[in-house]
């Protein structure tokens, strides 16, 4: 038989979006689970919005995501809000490659 997918975890992403000095930001940076996962944090200015959160993407496993949501408790986005931010975020990533391509390439 052939190796297969079969047992394979999915990778997932969800985003949370908190007030400017909320603790609980740090909560998830510190948890033993969701701090392995990738973590990108951006406030709205820096993604073109002109509002005064931070917003964080956790990308990893089911398990952490749910950790992540368990913690971060009604501060997760949803539907198109959510994918709106997640590719801000992810437009931004993209950006700041291509300019480390420009300088060492």
């Amino acid at each position: 038989m052939g190796k297969g997918n079969k047992g394979a975890v999915k990778n997932m992403h969800s985003v949370f979006k908190f007030e400017k000095n909320d603790k609980k930001v740090d909560e998830l940076f510190k948890d033993d689970l969701v701090s392995r996962q990738t973590l990108v944090k951006r406030d709205g200015m820096s993604l073109g919005l002109k509002d005064n959160y931070i917003y964080l993407l956790v990308e990893g496993s089911e398990e952490a995501i749910n950790r992540a949501r368990d913690l971060a408790g009604e501060r997760e986005l949803k539907g198109e809000e959510s994918e709106e931010i997640y590719r801000k975020i992810k437009e931004a990533e993209d950006e700041a490659s291509a300019g480390l391509g420009a300088i060492f390439g």
